[in-house]
């Protein structure tokens, strides 16, 4: 936030640096964290199963983040291309 980063708080000029970066510090340290071990929980099996999942979930996701990038050019081809001159 305090950097200078080209998008960071402090070049945008974001006026209550500060007073946001106190309350994310109060948040932070409202209490500790709760740990929990889930593959222990649910088993090795489901757990890897579900690790499983969220890797394809997250490769179509990629998938369809390129397919929405080549419709958004083609559509803005098509688009111009049928404007008036």
């Amino acid at each position: 936030m305090q950097s200078n980063a080209r998008l960071s708080s402090t070049v945008r000029r974001i006026r209550d640096i500060a007073q946001r970066i106190g309350r994310l510090n109060a948040y932070e340290n409202f209490k500790a964290p709760t740990k929990m071990d889930f593959e222990a929980i649910v088993g090795g099996e489901v757990w890897a199963t579900h690790q499983n999942n969220l890797k394809q979930l997250q490769s179509l996701m990629h998938e369809s983040q390129q397919l929405a990038a080549r419709m958004n050019a083609e559509t803005f081809s098509a688009y111009r291309a049928s404007r008036p001159v």
